[in-house]
C-alpha cells in the first residue's frame, strides 16, 4: 500500500521521536551503573596518593602489612626487658683464690705437693709436723724428696692409718734450693708424685741473690692449674727483704695464688713445732 505525502511525515516524526527516546534511555542506564570502588564491598580503601587499580590496591596492602608488622617487633622488643647472658664466663669475674680454696682442694682423698727448701726438708721440721696435725683427723703418708738422687721421693712415712680421706704429702724439699732451682725441678717433682690436687710453696731462705718476684712469676708458669698457697716464713730466718718481697709477689698475684704471712706470726728464730702450729692455726682462719 503506498502512503500518502502526510502518512510518510508522519512516521518519520514517529521514528525520530523513538530514536531519541532510545538513546535517552540509554544515557540514563549508563549513569546508573555502580562506580568501579564499589564492585567489592570488604576491600580496604586506597591509601593516600595509591593508585585505585586492583593490583596496584594489592600492592600497598601487602606493604602497609608488612610495614605494621615490623612495627609490632620494634614495639615488642623496645618493651621487653633485655635478656641477660646464662653463659657466667661473659657476665661474672672469676672469683680470686682464697685460703678456704685451697683447704677445700685436699679435704677429701687428695694429693698435696709441697715445694720448699731447707726449712722444710727433714723429718724434724715444719711441714711434716704441721701433717702430723692432719693425721689426727685422717690417714696421712708423708714423702721427702731423695736429694741425693733428685730425681724421686723417698718410701712414705705414715703418720696415721685411721679412717677417712687419705692424705698424702709430696715434701719437694731440698736443702739449699733457691727459687730458680725448684723451678727447674717442677717437672720432675710432678712426674715422681701423684698429680697433685694442690700444691704450697715454702721457698726463700736461699733466694738472698735473686730476684725473687722474676723468679716466682717463672716457678707458677710451670705449676699445674690447682690451688695455690704461698707461705712467707718468720723474717728471721730470710735475708732482709726476702720476705717482705714474697708477701709483696702473693699480694700482686692474688688471681693465681692465696698467702698465709707468717712474718710476725711467731719468734724471729722458732722451733719446727712453733712454725708448725703458727701455719696451722693460720690455714684454719678463714
Amino acid at each position: 500500500m503506498e502512503l500518502s505525502g502526510r502518512q510518510a511525515n508522519t512516521l518519520l516524526v514517529v521514528l525520530a521521536l523513538g530514536a531519541v527516546g532510545a538513546s535517552g534511555y540509554a544515557m540514563w542506564n549508563v549513569r546508573q551503573m555502580p562506580e568501579p570502588s564499589a564492585q567489592v564491598a570488604d576491600s580496604p580503601a586506597p591509601t593516600t596518593g595509591a593508585s585505585t587499580t586492583p593490583t596496584q590496591d594489592a600492592e600497598d596492602g601487602d606493604a602497609a602489612q608488612t610495614y605494621t608488622h615490623s612495627s609490632d617487633d620494634s614495639t615488642m622488643s623496645g618493651d621487653d626487658e633485655p635478656t641477660e647472658s646464662s653463659d657466667p664466663q661473659e657476665t661474672t669475674e672469676p672469683a680470686e683464690p682464697t685460703l678456704a680454696d685451697w683447704r677445700s682442694a685436699w679435704r677429701d682423698h687428695a694429693d698435696l705437693l709441697v715445694i720448699g727448701d731447707g726449712y722444710s726438708n727433714l723429718e724434724s721440721q715444719w711441714v711434716q709436723l704441721w701433717a702430723d696435725r692432719q693425721a689426727a683427723d685422717r690417714p696421712t703418708l708423708v714423702c721427702h724428696w731423695a736429694e741425693r738422687a733428685d730425681d724421686a721421693f723417698n718410701d712414705p712415712i705414715e703418720l696415721s692409718d685411721g679412717e677417712g680421706p687419705d692424705l698424702h704429702v709430696w715434701s719437694a724439699s731440698r736443702d739449699g734450693t733457691t727459687i730458680r732451682e725448684a723451678t727447674r725441678r717442677i717437672d720432675r717433682f710432678i712426674d715422681a708424685s701423684a698429680p697433685p690436687d694442690a700444691v704450697l710453696i715454702s721457698l726463700g731462705g736461699s733466694s738472698g741473690d735473686e730476684d725473687v718476684a722474676e723468679q716466682l712469676d717463672r716457678l707458677l708458669e710451670e705449676l699445674p692449674d690447682v690451688p695455690v698457697l704461698v707461705a712467707a716464713g718468720p723474717s728471721g730466718l730470710y735475708e732482709t727483704g726476702v720476705a717482705d718481697d714474697i708477701v709483696d709477689w702473693a699480694k700482686d698475684n692474688t688471681d693465681r695464688v692465696s698467702l698465709i704471712d707468717l712474718r710476725e706470726a711467731t719468734s724471729e728464730n722458732p722451733t719446727g713445732e712453733e712454725w708448725a702450729l703458727a701455719f696451722d692455726e693460720a690455714a684454719s682462719e678463714n
